[in-house]
């Protein structure tokens, strides 16, 4: 019953009714119910308010945040990954009371497009500043965050703070020592107040008495232990703060976080499974509903009428099609309109003018010409080749394909064919089952289904083939965890497992077309309906594609091996994911050397830098919490030559996962 009334309110569109009845009949009640599902899902999705990630990374910003300064700067710069799109108030400079201190308006350096400055006032008094940011991606995103910097009066202050940092320990970082140390000490180049300190093991933490300072030596701060290490590694955290002449400590903390072990280099990596999440992270709103009419009206009507011009040509019932053709158009213009205000919702500040200027503003308006006059002034061959010209618009103003990472003007080109690919197949399926004649249906679904089969084998191969591709280009190194721990990733294994799924359904729709009869009509035309699903719910992976990062299914060290010199280094880090992890430094034949190093750097002001222990044969290993967060970590591998010399190996470790971090 119920699915009968979900029917009648499809029939609306008055479709053959006979075709309708065979359609319903034939259908399994299994079928019917996941129809009703899908649809409720799909509905009940949009109910939740979208939250959208930055599609292009923030790489370094002067100042740089959370910097503390004796003078004032005369401009902020920032640095992005990608080229992203500038607007007259996408930065300011804001002082603690909230006044707006930039000269002029932000523009994008002539020479590097991902390169943007502003001009401050001059002579910023003493105190607390912050920079608000509200830039563009390429494919429409907005990114918007802010950082902070500070313009000290004091220069001693500034270079006290600057230049406190642990000078050493014992045991120091990355030492083995052979004996459990009974206390630890640790010598600061300033006099300092250590508030907290902790050892902790893989399994057990050691118990430490209150740290006391040195009488000698007020740099020297000493932490007795209560009970001893056991034999395996151990990672020190501990917290301090500089001194001032009269004893007290009114600047801020530090920090610091060192490795030893004892008597043996054992893992701090946890047995715990990583729990990966079932769903999508991020919710689904207004522009996944837009995206989804717009591809499902936009792709179908330019299939169906291609099918319509190309394969039917005379024969068949145009009627029905008539009515569809005009749903199609509403929804894609009713799609397109729905982004256009979205984007004007999350730009609202800009002018009216500066936001149509915008590519993926006037892109859209430009495709709701093109299927106007397409579906109100011309018909046949140049009705079809407007539609075409509205979709190959498309990859100009949404998607990643944008990006010159992502491949530029070649990935637009594999996008275009993606696209036009998906309309010949879900469009041209869609118009061979509403223009079944209601006489000579049997004859007319054998020859036009004949000819649409051809057309369609060669469309699914050629969706294949640039989805394959297009994936290698947006995400070059990945395996199935990191997928699953993005939504890009688990929106790509659902395509894999619906283009699998009609792959087996075509293959039986041309075997039902060899053997065509009447009584296989109904399965035929069956198959094609459960197909049409699978369109439906691909598209709607497609609009999860759109608003995700394929950057968060990304993983990897590249490069895997760096020669620097005369020494060859290979990195291997596991697990590469937010936990504890082991990171593994091998150099090709066992050269001598006296320390190696490993420092890591994350905008927009995040370091780590700790010391490798040396396992002999030119393998050196780090284990604890090394991976800051999902997104791209640089890292620089140092190896100091028995000489003293330092040799730099630099590279950039991506870490999968959604909630990036600047990106």
């Amino acid at each position: 019953m119920i699915f009968e009334l979900f029917w009648n309110i499809a029939g609306g569109l008055h479709i053959n009714r006979g075709v309708s009845n065979m359609i319903l009949n034939s259908m399994p009640w299994q079928w019917k119910w996941l129809v009703i599902v899908s649809v409720v899902v799909f509905c009940f999705a949009y109910f939740f308010p979208a939250t959208t990630q930055a599609h292009s990374t923030l790489e370094k910003t002067f100042p740089a945040a959370g910097a503390i300064v004796d003078k004032s700067p005369a401009k902020v710069e920032l640095w992005f990954e990608d080229p992203v799109i500038v607007h007259s108030e996408s930065i300011q400079v804001v002082d603690e009371k909230g006044n707006e201190l930039q000269r002029g308006k932000p523009f994008t350096d002539t020479e590097d497009p991902r390169h943007i400055i502003l001009f401050v006032q001059e002579n910023l008094p003493a105190g607390a500043y912050t920079v608000q940011y509200n830039l563009i991606a390429l494919d429409g995103f907005v990114i918007s965050d802010q950082f902070k910097f500070l313009v000290t009066e004091s220069e001693a202050t500034t270079q006290t703070e600057d230049e406190f940092r642990l000078v050493k320990s014992n045991p120091m970082d990355g030492e083995i020592a052979t004996v459990a140390p009974a206390q630890m000490d640790l010598w600061f180049s300033h006099p300092a107040k250590v508030s907290a300190f902790g050892i902790f093991g893989k399994d057990t933490n050691v118990v430490t008495k209150e740290p006391c300072a040195d009488s000698a030596d007020p740099r020297h701060i000493i932490i007795p232990l209560e009970t001893s290490p056991s034999p395996g590694t151990y990672q020190v955290t501990w917290y301090a703060a500089p001194l001032n002449p009269d004893g007290t400590t009114n600047q801020r903390e530090f920090l610091g976080v060192f490795y030893f072990s004892v008597g043996e280099v054992t893992s701090l990596v946890s047995n715990q499974d990583i729990t990966l999440p079932p769903t999508f992270k991020n919710p689904l709103g207004v522009k996944h509903a837009a995206h989804e009419l717009t591809f499902l009206g936009l792709l179908t009507l330019v299939g169906g009428t291609w099918f319509q011009v190309i394969i039917a040509g005379k024969m068949g019932n145009y009627r029905p099609w008539t009515k569809v053709s005009w749903l199609l158009y509403g929804s894609s213009v009713l799609g397109l309109l729905l982004l256009i205000i979205v984007r004007r919702l999350e730009l609202g500040k800009i002018p009216l003018s500066e936001f149509m200027s915008l590519q993926f503003v006037w892109i859209p308006i430009v495709q709701i010409i093109l299927l106007s006059i397409s579906t109100f002034l011309l018909r046949n061959k140049l009705q079809l080749v407007g539609l075409v010209a509205a979709v190959l618009l498309w990859p100009f103003s949404t998607g990643h394909s944008t990006y010159p990472r992502y491949g530029g003007y070649f990935a637009v080109g594999m996008d275009m064919v993606h696209l036009l690919a998906i309309s010949v197949w879900m469009g041209g399926l869609l118009a061979l089952l509403v223009m079944i004649p209601k006489d000579n249906s049997f004859s007319w679904l054998q020859q036009a289904g004949s000819k649409y089969a051809k057309w369609a084998f060669w469309a699914i191969i050629l969706l294949i083939l640039t989805g394959i591709g297009m994936t290698l280009q947006y995400v070059p190194s990945f395996t199935v965890s990191s997928l699953m721990v993005s939504d890009w990733g688990k929106a790509i294994l659902i395509k894999v497992l619906l283009v699998l799924a009609i792959v087996a359904l075509a293959y039986w729709q041309r075997r039902g077309l060899q053997r065509m009869s009447e009584k296989a009509m109904k399965a035929l035309v069956r198959r094609g309906v459960i197909e049409l699903l699978y369109a439906m719910l691909i598209i709607f992976a497609a609009t999860v594609l759109i608003e995700s990062s394929p950057s968060a299914a990304s993983q990897g060290i590249f490069p895997s091996s760096s020669v620097q010199q005369d020494l060859k280094v290979s990195v291997d880090i596991s697990p590469l994911s937010l936990a504890t992890n082991d990171i593994f430094l091998r150099f090709d034949d066992k050269p001598a050397l006296k320390q190696v190093k490993v420092k890591l750097f994350m905008p927009p002001d995040w370091t780590k830098e700790n010391t490798a222990f040396d396992l002999g044969d030119g393998m050196y290993k780090l284990t604890g919490n090394y991976l800051h967060a999902a997104g791209t970590i640089d890292m620089e591998v140092e190896a100091w030559k028995a000489d003293g010399s330092k040799v730099v190996f630099p590279f950039r470790v991506v870490v999968p996962g959604e909630m990036r971090m600047y990106e």
